[in-house]
């Protein structure tokens, strides 16, 4: 189901069938007021929702946020081909707020590269590549970029002032250092499922059995979907030579 409209539905079926929990797949919706809507609609009903944000719920992420103090600054880095900075990038904008903890990410600047990239998804969708640059208010810094010439999978930069690593999500494979050890990489393990068929059976039934999971609440996730959205919508205005009321992308 292509998101727009996508929270209308989700309404209905809350308000029709007194459906209580919700696991929600990325975009949630083109449009950002219509995801705050939901949001604030999902508060009035005690209704609990969790976006398919899967990085964060990785064994490696959650071991290596434990190395990092709240308090201080993160630099997050991530370079990749041609996957879309909306369509894959919300799940990296994501993993940035899961170490930094932000509620908000503010533009930096983005340069974006002149074209319409299609989807398979439909001929009314699209996507875009080139470099999105963020940051928090507590001085974290965030870097997106996506090529347009090559596929190549993202990899992963996380750096603070004690502690960094270097991470291939897709071939699972992880390096790391700390002040403690004097700055020696070590290779850790990134073990576990990272299919979205293995990891969402188990999001499902830990939800069913406690009422929760590592997932992105939808408040979480509001954090990468209005920053991701907002920094595109002018670029898709730009180069379809419309004023779109959402992004066309999915």
């Amino acid at each position: 189901t292509l998101a727009r409209g996508r929270c209308q539905r989700v309404r209905e079926v809350a308000e029709g069938l007194g459906y209580s929990s919700f696991l929600l797949e990325k975009v949630v919706s083109q449009s950002v007021r219509e995801m705050e809507d939901l949001a604030e609609f999902f508060r009035g009903k005690a209704i609990n929702a969790w976006v398919n944000c899967k990085g964060r719920a990785s064994r490696f992420h959650l071991r290596a946020r434990k190395h990092i103090d709240p308090g201080e600054p993160v630099i997050f880095n991530v370079v990749g081909g041609n996957h879309g900075l909306a369509t894959n990038g919300i799940h990296a904008v994501d993993l940035f707020t899961f170490y930094d903890g932000t509620r908000s990410i503010e533009s930096a600047g983005s340069r974006i590269d002149p074209v319409l990239h299609p989807s398979k998804r439909g001929a009314d969708v699209f996507d875009l590549s080139g470099t999105l640059n963020g940051y928090t208010e507590k001085g974290s810094l965030f870097s997106l970029t996506y090529t347009p010439d090559h596929q190549h999978y993202e990899h992963f930069s996380i750096a603070t002032r004690r502690y960094r690593c270097f991470v291939d999500q897709l071939k699972q494979w992880a390096i790391e250092s700390d002040a403690d050890s004097g700055w020696a990489w070590r290779e850790v393990p990134f073990d576990g499922p990272i299919l979205v068929s293995e990891m969402t059976t188990v999001f499902a039934a830990d939800i069913l059995a406690s009422g929760g999971c590592d997932l992105p609440t939808l408040p979480e996730a509001l954090v990468a979907h209005r920053y991701v959205l907002n920094e595109l919508q002018p670029h898709f205005n730009r180069l379809m030579d419309r004023d779109l009321d959402s992004c066309p992308v999915t």
